[in-house]
């Protein structure tokens, strides 16, 4: 459980592995650090950590709360966020607070289009498929990011837009997939995938709410089975 809920500086360290790259970053304020790697250096992401936060000059101990990806998106990259979040968490005893990576995809996508109000979110599942979420805000705040339906795996002629426009394209989907059955603002650049400053950002803002889980709690999101169980049940 949080030690002291401060909203407006609560510090969080933030990490996803949703898409093919490793993302971390620490919020401190209004200030935010973050960067990313390949998910092929996975073994240097505690190093990454371990220098952003000497940047922002606080250690472990001055966190109140990890956030992390929960998904969907590349299993190995979700499972290792997830993993590395809980590890922190309860060598620290800690708070996890999970983000929708969707979510997170969306929020920058806001961020870097100030008039939009409204963003559907089509991230590359591979195998001729779709993470779809829909999401809305009030224009120039995209703190106040709300997801219009439940986000789904689909393929990509399945994805429907739930209000009339304007609609503003995020997620490597649009770049990959035939969409052209629906009607979108397809904004340069396009953003592709979701990051952990934005991951930190909307913890944040879930934390003010009591929205956050104890370590043992905290769960991917996969929405297909996870091949490690579908290796167990078929060796």
């Amino acid at each position: 459980m949080p030690r002291h809920i401060r909203p407006a500086t609560m510090p969080i360290l933030a990490l996803t592995g949703a898409s093919a790259r490793l993302s971390v970053a620490v919020l401190t304020g209004s200030r935010c650090l973050w960067q990313d790697l390949p998910a092929r250096h996975s073994e240097s992401c505690l190093d990454v950590v371990d220098a952003l936060l000497d940047e922002a000059g606080i250690g472990l101990k001055q966190l109140d709360a990890i956030a992390f990806g929960e998904g969907p998106g590349s299993f190995t990259g979700v499972r290792l966020a997830c993993a590395l979040a809980q590890g922190l968490a309860m060598a620290m005893d800690l708070p996890l607070c999970p983000v929708c990576d969707l979510t997170a995809l969306a929020w920058l996508a806001l961020l870097q289009n100030a008039a939009a109000t409204q963003v559907a979110v089509a991230m590359d599942a591979r195998q001729d498929e779709i993470y779809w979420g829909v999401f809305a805000s009030t224009a120039g705040q995209p703190d106040s990011i709300q997801p219009l339906q439940p986000i789904a795996l689909l393929q990509p002629h399945q994805a429907t837009l739930p209000a009339p426009g304007p609609w503003l394209a995020a997620g490597d989907g649009w770049a990959i997939h035939d969409l052209g059955h629906l009607t979108i603002q397809r904004p340069h650049p396009l953003v592709e995938a979701a990051r952990a400053d934005a991951t930190a950002h909307l913890a944040r803002c879930a934390m003010a709410m009591g929205q956050w889980v104890s370590p043992t709690e905290a769960l991917p999101v996969y929405l297909r089975p996870d091949p490690l169980q579908r290796e167990a049940r078929h060796p």
